[in-house]
């Protein structure tokens, strides 16, 4: 196999006619890692992989593979290899067959090629169905011949398209684990692009968020969990409420936040003014509750310093809706404030004091789990 290739994006902007795909897309991946681009549809993760592939070319900018440009190259010279959505499989062509194929292309002999095919077919615990066609072969024993196809050219760098999305989800989990393995094992650069936030967080040393064409942030599945740089990246990223609000006042590095129905809370935040409009995002599984109201006594003391010494904030609601879900149970709440706020409880301790849909609640979080949002990319 060969060795792992660094990816670096310079600059890349790609446009179809007046849409822009792609805008000045700045992006270094490190050799070996496992990375997905993640995102909803339409944000450009599927044309950043098929501009590394050479698919697509470029409208501006630069791409570089290892330290090689390769922005002009043809996909046959950019050391990539690229495993479909759709697998695209010739059904007239055995499993051994079809990874081969790229060899055949190249004229390497039937027993070489034959040999490598399976080598490679062992590899992704493919070796006893080498005869089949894929019409005889399951979802996922089709998704495992398509990666020993795209591996048998010894690639620095493996591009996956959406790869799991047409299993189904007990299949997802195994096949996704076997990704895993194989990355790890192999040792070179994967380039995933998922829609699944859960897939991203299992699979990847790297999550790089998109929308619109541009990176919203990068970084570690968990960086990019507990520290969420905007709202579409917390939004998108999942478990994660927004709060917004007004600053009223300001000091020891934590600001005042105001929300529309009058109720405050405390966010770190040391550069910012009074009058001043600003976001937080707080994990779902931050938050507990208690039932019942604030007292009149909690609500006078809301001020900065008083709430900077008990170290929380304290939000009125109703419970809207109860889901169970196994391990957790996930409550909705209603309150003027926000347009949904979303709290998750293990399930042991939910059902020690169990809460009914109508039920009058307070949510309380630490203040120190507020994490202050930027206005975009």
């Amino acid at each position: 196999m060969s060795a792992p290739a660094d990816v670096e994006l310079v600059n890349v902007t790609k446009r179809f006619g007046s849409v822009v795909a792609v805008d000045c897309l700045n992006l270094t991946i490190p050799a070996g890692t496992y990375t997905c681009l993640l995102g909803p549809s339409g944000c450009g993760k599927t044309t950043t992989l098929r501009l590394l592939a050479g698919h697509e070319r470029v409208t501006s900018g630069e791409l570089r593979i290892g330290p090689t440009r390769v922005t002009h190259l043809p996909p046959a010279q950019r050391g990539t290899g690229m495993m479909f959505q759709h697998y695209a499989l010739f059904p007239h062509l055995t499993c051994v067959d079809n990874v081969a194929f790229s060899l055949h292309m190249r004229h390497v002999p039937k027993a070489i090629r034959h040999q490598q095919a399976r080598e490679f077919l062992r590899l992704v615990h493919m070796e006893a169905e080498a005869e089949r066609l894929p019409a005889q072969l399951s979802g996922g024993q089709q998704q495992r011949v398509a990666l020993a196809r795209a591996l048998i050219t010894h690639p620095n760098v493996l591009l996956l398209d959406e790869p799991l999305s047409a299993l189904d989800p007990f299949l997802r989990v195994r096949m996704r684990d076997e990704l895993k393995r194989l990355q790890t094992e192999l040792g070179i650069t994967f380039i995933h692009v998922t829609h699944s936030q859960e897939e991203a967080l299992a699979l990847a040393d790297l999550i790089v968020v998109m929308d619109h064409g541009h990176l919203e942030q990068c970084g570690t599945p968990r960086e990019v969990y507990n520290r969420p740089r905007t709202e579409f990246v917390a939004r998108f990223i999942g478990g994660h409420n927004i709060v917004t609000g007004q600053i009223v006042s300001t000091g020891q590095g934590y600001a005042l936040l105001r929300a529309p129905d009058g109720q405050q809370c405390v966010v770190p935040a040391s550069d910012v003014d009074v009058g001043q409009t600003l976001s937080v995002a707080i994990r779902g599984d931050r938050v507990s509750l208690a039932p019942g109201t604030l007292s009149p006594q909690a609500v006078a003391r809301r001020d900065l310093p008083s709430m900077l010494a008990s170290g929380w904030n304290a939000l009125q609601a109703t419970v809207r809706t109860v889901a169970y879900q196994g391990a957790w149970v996930q409550l909705r709440l209603d309150t003027p404030a926000l347009e949904e706020f979303t709290v998750t409880i293990p399930d042991s301790t939910f059902f020690e004091k169990p809460l009914t849909v109508g039920s009058t609640v307070v949510a309380i979080w630490a203040i120190e789990d507020a994490q202050r949002l930027r206005d975009g990319c």
